[in-house]
């Protein structure tokens, strides 16, 4: 199976940057993809669209419910969201990529976000791309070691990290990882080669 092109990894904080901006969410070429929705993710919910949306608690946040791994908003016969237009903000704000980037794999939660994740490929052009992967995952893992974050936030915060970094920031990253300075970066991109 062809690697799906996910973008170079300037081009995906670029999307991410523009989202912030403009108040829209990030265009994931998802082409038919519901990863997502068949893994078991917990897709938090905000007190209004709790009162909309049927919900349940855990770890006193209200999430959607699920049906075995699938959201039970999933339509399975249909492979599509049942409630696509006036989905939660986490569905729509919600981007693999920042996993992807991060390096990690969703391995507590289901073979088809890690089938997604791998089927991910990019190009790294520049320094600036290289940075902006050492970046997310520096700042993930550091997340996760200091207050033992979810995948998903320390992900996305790496994502974030890397937003607010200057170009500069990150070509000086990018020519530190090309040095060897940041371990296991070579890894992930021999990974998700195509």
């Amino acid at each position: 199976m062809a690697k799906q092109f996910a973008g170079t990894p300037t081009s995906i904080v670029h999307d991410w940057r523009r989202a912030m901006r403009d108040g829209v969410p990030v265009a994931v070429p998802c082409n038919g993809c519901t990863s997502c929705c068949r893994s078991a993710l917990l897709v938090r919910l905000t007190d209004a669209e709790a009162r909309r949306l049927p919900h349940e608690v855990y770890e006193g946040r209200k999430v959607l419910p699920h049906r075995g791994r699938d959201c039970a908003l999933f339509d399975a016969e249909q492979n599509r969201c049942s409630i696509y237009e006036t989905r939660p903000i986490a569905c729509r704000e919600y981007d693999c990529r920042a996993m992807w980037l991060a390096g990690f794999r969703n391995t507590e939660r289901g073979r088809e976000m890690n089938e997604r994740l791998e089927s991910w490929r990019t190009e790294v052009h520049s320094d600036e791309d290289l940075g902006v992967i050492a970046a997310v995952w520096l700042k993930a893992r550091e997340l996760l070691k200091r207050c033992d974050a979810d995948v998903q936030l320390a992900a996305g915060a790496g994502v974030a990290m890397a937003m607010l970094m200057s170009r500069k920031a990150l070509e000086k990253l990018g020519r530190q990882a090309r040095r060897g300075r940041v371990e296991k970066l070579l890894a992930i991109l021999n990974r998700n080669a195509p």
